[in-house]
């Protein structure tokens, strides 16, 4: 089952997450994948908390703008919070069908849209959701899906939590 919640956020939380993920001064790093090492796209993300690339948990300094989500979706453990930017292209792409975590149960995963723009998230079999500004998508880790990247703004900008409830 895939829900989707449209103004998730009451404005002031929303707009404090989209200014400062859109902002000049946020840390974004270079990932030269998308998914799977898939060479042909590229993307910007920021991890917020989850096991860094030595195995340690840890949190961003940008990780309390996003207390306002992890409350409103329940989260009882959360696995990883991720934000991606993805640049305008040509033509949309999508970045490959993945799972966050594999087949693991009892983990949930939720898109929050921090932009408005014509990309959206393709699932497996399942259809599409649009990228709308302070939405939530949310459904199980074991959905496969991917991000398709936007033609008609500068960036499509998305935050993946993955979390059990």
């Amino acid at each position: 089952m895939i829900q989707v919640i449209d103004n998730f956020l009451p404005e002031l939380y929303f707009k404090n997450i989209q200014n400062n993920m859109m902002g000049n001064n946020f840390p974004w790093y270079y990932n030269e994948y998308v998914t799977s090492f898939n060479s042909k796209q590229f993307q910007f993300t920021h991890r917020f908390c989850g096991p860094s690339d030595d195995g340690r948990y840890d949190e961003s300094p940008c990780y309390k703008i996003l207390i306002p989500c992890i409350d409103l979706l329940k989260c009882r453990e959360i696995i990883r919070i991720k934000g991606n930017m993805t640049p305008r292209t040509v033509f949309r792409r999508g970045g490959g069908y993945h799972l966050d975590f594999g087949k693991h149960k009892n983990i949930k995963t939720s898109i929050y849209y921090v932009n408005t723009n014509n990309g959206f998230t393709r699932f497996k079999g399942k259809g599409k959701v649009k990228s709308v500004a302070n939405r939530m998508v949310i459904f199980d880790g074991d959905l496969e899906h991917e991000g398709v990247t936007c033609t008609n703004q500068k960036v499509r900008t998305v935050i993946n939590f993955n979390y059990r409830v």
